[in-house]
């Protein structure tokens, strides 16, 4: 190719494994280094978390984006030409007009539409005319395909009962054990098999699984090799496995493992998953899961950055948690209040008051880019929770606030968005604030000193 003047490009896909195992990250950092000094241009894939740790070598960060509003359009009609039938009148881009506006509206759907991931997961478990778009969010998107593709085998939105044999649930928490023990999101398949088999269970289980899409097999490489279809989901598998094969003990050496290897992304984020999770099973494993979120209170950043997870995703935490997630924030511990930013869109519906009162804290924070992104999201729980937002927008005096910090234009304008959205609601008030910033404006541009 060179001698063709076609430079060639390596492409590894992915990275995530070597980063998250102890001595191949060096390997990795060593070759990506002789590739540089070779002149060979090399392309690498991971999470946004591994990619991190790349820095050092001056790698030059792309991240893909989520999906534009053409592209999800076209997507949605390509997976309503795969997933849906008999559906006679089906506007693809109708449908995909009406999950935007419920995007728009600040539900948790946005997120998953716009993600490529989980927006086929979506489609892959729901007919377009099943889905509750005002209530799902990535973690019940995650139960309902284990539901729906490994405890059964629905394929439609019909509400049939399944027979019980469909339940594979026990080869895919072996599955996920095994590789969570190797440290690999693959395994070879013959190993995996006979794994299964000395659990009393049956190897074609696998096969089956691939058929429904919860795994795939590789054949690349003299070993086949087998896997989750998706990383995220090995995760959430192995947080199952924990909580309902090992129970409480699992749990507990679960963390201890993550202690011992601290900031191995791979634990962690079966561990957070897990302790979100762990509230929906039975009393010893809730305990457990509160006295570990109390431990993660004395594990630095990492144990915050798991409790900021926790605390979005869990229907509650200990009184002693929010305090000091709270704490953090008065604070402006950074990487607490970015996280929070990060995943409450992702909140379920009765987490979002809760929510609300943390982002009263970040605004009072006075960071230009926080009070933005904070506002951002206020605006998308206004229209479920308008009255509760603007209780508290109303309480922090914004109006002043922006009188007093011209420089945060970004921000006063989603105030003033906001402002338009409560018209309705009360119209004097609304009136008595656009009346001071409009008085504001025209000080300032008699008086631009």
């Amino acid at each position: 190719m060179n001698d063709a003047g076609r430079a060639p490009i390596l492409l590894i896909d992915t990275v995530d494994v070597a980063l998250n195992t102890k001595g191949k990250d060096d390997h990795l950092r060593v070759l990506l280094s002789e590739l540089a000094m070779a002149g060979l241009r090399t392309l690498v894939a991971s999470r946004p978390g591994e990619a991190r740790q790349l820095v050092s070598l001056g790698c030059r960060t792309m991240r893909l984006m989520e999906y534009s509003d053409p592209e999800f359009v076209a997507a949605v009609g390509a997976y309503a030409r795969a997933f849906v039938t008999g559906g006679d009148g089906f506007d693809a881009e109708v449908h995909a007009t009406a999950l935007l506006q419920a995007a728009a509206q600040g539900y948790p759907i946005k997120e998953i539409c716009r993600n490529p991931l989980t927006l086929r997961m979506l489609y892959t478990i729901y007919a377009p005319r099943n889905i509750n778009i005002t209530e799902i969010d990535v973690v019940s998107l995650y139960r309902a395909f284990w539901h729906r593709r490994v405890e059964a085998d629905i394929r439609t939105d019909g509400g049939a009962t399944v027979p019980t044999e469909s339940d594979l649930s026990h080869a895919a928490m072996q599955a996920a054990v095994t590789m969570l023990v190797e440290g690999l999101p693959e395994v070879q398949l013959d190993m995996l098999t006979r794994e299964l088999e000395n659990s009393s269970l049956n190897g074609r289980d696998l096969h089956a699984l691939v058929g429904r899409g919860v795994l795939r097999i590789s054949d690349y490489g003299v070993d086949r090799r087998i896997g989750f279809f998706h990383q995220t989901f090995f995760e959430h598998a192995a947080a199952i496995a924990i909580l309902r094969l090992g129970k409480r003990p699992a749990l507990d050496a679960l963390f201890e493992r993550w202690a011992k290897y601290n900031g191995n992304l791979f634990l962690g984020a079966t561990l957070e998953r897990a302790l979100v999770l762990a509230e929906l099973e039975i009393m010893p494993v809730r305990i457990a899961s509160e006295r570990l979120l109390l431990t993660l209170l004395d594990h630095g950043p990492a144990g915050l950055n798991i409790l900021a997870y926790t605390y979005v995703h869990r229907s509650a935490v200990p009184v002693v948690v929010e305090n000091r997630l709270r704490d953090q924030i008065a604070s402006n511990d950074a990487l607490v209040i970015e996280r929070l930013l990060e995943l409450a869109a992702n909140a379920a519906s009765a987490r979002r008051p809760a929510l609300i009162k943390i982002l009263g804290l970040i605004l009072d924070t006075g960071n230009s880019r926080w009070t933005r992104s904070a506002l951002e999201l206020l605006l998308r729980f206004a229209t479920p929770d308008l009255d509760m937002v603007a209780g508290l927008v109303r309480g922090k005096g914004l109006t002043q606030f922006f009188i007093d910090n011209a420089t945060f234009p970004q921000a006063r304008d989603l105030f003033i968005e906001f402002l338009g959205r409560y018209f309705e609601r009360d119209p004097e008030w609304v009136l008595d604030q656009c009346a001071l910033l409009f008085i504001d404006a025209v000080r300032r541009r008699a008086d631009p000193t």
